[in-house]
Parts: C-alpha cells; sequence; structure tokens
C-alpha cells in the first residue's frame, strides 16, 4: 500500500475508474497532444544504451507510474522506435489505469500495423509487446523478481516521486531502483531517470513558501466556486462530458500539499447540452505531493548505492539520471 492510498483511500484520484479517460483528455486541453518534452530525453538514454548493448538480451525498460501508459507509447511510436530487442514494462499500482494502458496501446499497434507507411519496417515491436504490472514504486522490483538486477533503463516521469509522500517511500523507492538496475560492468551503465516537477522545488517556485504561510485548515471553504474549470467530452463513450471543479490546495505541517476537486460525469441532452443532461456519477477526488528537498534526496540517492550522474532542467521538470555507485 502506498502513501497516496493510505491518505486518500477511494478519493484518490490515479486509483479511480472515472479517471482514466478524463486524465488522458485533461493532460491533452493542457499539453497538446505531444510528444511531451520528456520523449526526447528518455529516447536519448535509451539509444545510447542500445549503442553499447550487444549481450544479445533483451533490453528491459521500466517506466514506473506509467499511468495510461504515455511514456511507453511515445517511446514506441517515435522515430526509431522500431529498436530491436526492448522490452518494455509498464508499471503502475492503480489497475484502472493500466487497463487504459494496455487497451489504447492495443489500439495504437493495430492502427500501426495497418498503416501502409509502416509496411516493410522491422517487425520486433510486435515480437516484444509491454508487459504491464500492478506494482506500488516503493517495491516494484519486489513484485517484478525476474527484473532483479535486469533493469536497463528505469523512467519516473511528470514528477511522480513527488507523489511518494508516505514516511521512507522515497528511500524504499530508492533502494528498489538500485536493485532492479543492472549491476555495472557493462560498456553502458544502467541508468534511472527520475522527475521532479519545478512547481515542488522551492528554488524553482518561489511562490511554495507564500502557498504555505497562507494555508489555513480552518477555512477550507476559502477559494472554493461552482465554476468549472475543465469541460471535456468523452471520446470513448458518445454523448458524456466530464465537468471538473477548480482544485482546492491545502497544506499538511509536513510539507505535503494535497489537491483536492470533483469530477462530474453528465450525460448530454440530444441536442448536445451538458448543463441539462443527467449527472450520472460525481466523484471527489484527490492526490497529495511533497516539496523536493535536494539535501535530503541526495543523501538517501547516496543511501541507496546510487549516485547522480547528470541534472538536466527542462521546461516544467527536473531530470536526475542515477546510475549504481559500483561500490
Amino acid at each position: 500500500m502506498d502513501g497516496q492510498y493510505l491518505s486518500h483511500s477511494t478519493s484518490y484520484a490515479f486509483g479511480s475508474e472515472e479517471w482514466p479517460e478524463f486524465y488522458d483528455l485533461w493532460v491533452e486541453s493542457l499539453f497538446g497532444p505531444g510528444p511531451s518534452e520528456d520523449a526526447s530525453v528518455f529516447r536519448s538514454a535509451l539509444e545510447r544504451y542500445a549503442a553499447g548493448h550487444n549481450s544479445g538480451q533483451p533490453i528491459n525498460v521500466v517506466d514506473i507510474g506509467t499511468g495510461t501508459g504515455r511514456v511507453i507509447k511515445d517511446l514506441w511510436q517515435e522515430p526509431g522506435g522500431a529498436l530491436e530487442n526492448v522490452a518494455f514494462w509498464g508499471l503502475d499500482n492503480a489497475q484502472a489505469m493500466l487497463d487504459r494502458a494496455k487497451s489504447t496501446f492495443d489500439a495504437l499497434e493495430a492502427s500501426r500495423r495497418t498503416d501502409p507507411a509502416h509496411h516493410g519496417q522491422s517487425s520486433s515491436l510486435v515480437r516484444l509487446p509491454p508487459t504491464w504490472i500492478q506494482a506500488p514504486a516503493a517495491d516494484f522490483a519486489s513484485s517484478l523478481p525476474n527484473l532483479a538486477g535486469n533493469a536497463d533503463l528505469i523512467v519516473f516521469a511528470v514528477g511522480g516521486v513527488g507523489h511518494l509522500t508516505a514516511d521512507d517511500e522515497v528511500e524504499r523507492f530508492l533502494e528498489q531502483v538500485r536493485r532492479a538496475l543492472r549491476p555495472p560492468g557493462s560498456y553502458e551503465p544502467a541508468r534511472a531517470i527520475i522527475s521532479v516537477l519545478h512547481e515542488m522545488i522551492p528554488e524553482k517556485n518561489p511562490d511554495l513558501a507564500v502557498e504555505r504561510e497562507q494555508s489555513n485548515p480552518e477555512h477550507s471553504s476559502d477559494n472554493v466556486t461552482d465554476k468549472p474549470d475543465s469541460i471535456i467530452p468523452s471520446r470513448d463513450h458518445l454523448g458524456i462530458t466530464y465537468v471538473k471543479l477548480p482544485t482546492v490546495s491545502r497544506w499538511s505541517s509536513h510539507d505535503v500539499r494535497t489537491d483536492s476537486f470533483s469530477i462530474t460525469i453528465i450525460k448530454d441532452t440530444e441536442a448536445g447540452r451538458y448543463q441539462e443532461g443527467e449527472v450520472l456519477k460525481k466523484k471527489e477526488m484527490a492526490w497529495s505531493l511533497r516539496v523536493f528537498d535536494e539535501k535530503a534526496w541526495n543523501d538517501a540517492v547516496k543511501q541507496a548505492g546510487l549516485r547522480i550522474e547528470e541534472v538536466k532542467e527542462g521546461e516544467i521538470q527536473r531530470w536526475y539520471f542515477l546510475v549504481p555507485s559500483g561500490d
């Protein structure tokens, strides 16, 4: 059980059955259809490893917190996606997200196979379809004993590590990373690429201190409004619309911010007006994020038997490249 389920139980957004399709549509409305800024970062790391890999064994790419499989689908579809002998593992602790990851991936692959533009290309990807596994981030290697010491690239995208809010959860996750990565000794070391959102890094987001100081649990109704901030028609279910109310953020005394909101699922009228439609379901949702403590992070990385090889900055996130320390 991870910290999000301990804190939010059935209200944890990523564990809700109502969340997966809306999540995909919502992210697309915010950032466009992709590929996301991290796609080139992960692809470059994969190609770099593949260039020095000649063991004949599959290159194991493990996507922690895969959600609806966005990272794996980006790597699969982009130019060079037919890298030979790559096995993708998509791990998430929410089965509803994994179910959508598999169904949307299968649909994309079916479309690729029938696309004349792909005729004559390598069929290696068909031979190695992704494996989708339900597992918490802090125990992922224990859930996959066959991957212990065999992972070549581990990614934890779009600030997923910030969702590890339980005591010692980050430390346990890093220990699992060290356990999963292939030991030193090859030409190109196995790596983990961990993303931290700028919004949770104090030096990148000075407003964090102001937000924490102004947060007052006694005024939980402040800034609450009934005016939606997102109205998104479903693509999977004709005549269905998702309506999201604005997010309300509150802080605990442990540098953890909880974001709460509601999503209403509405059956539109025949005229297509969701405002007059039938409310099928309303779901209260939440998740929590921890403020990034760089010193604690560096200490935890070292304690886990890893070292920071490189740090890269993107538009909305920072990536830490971790390799086994070799000691």
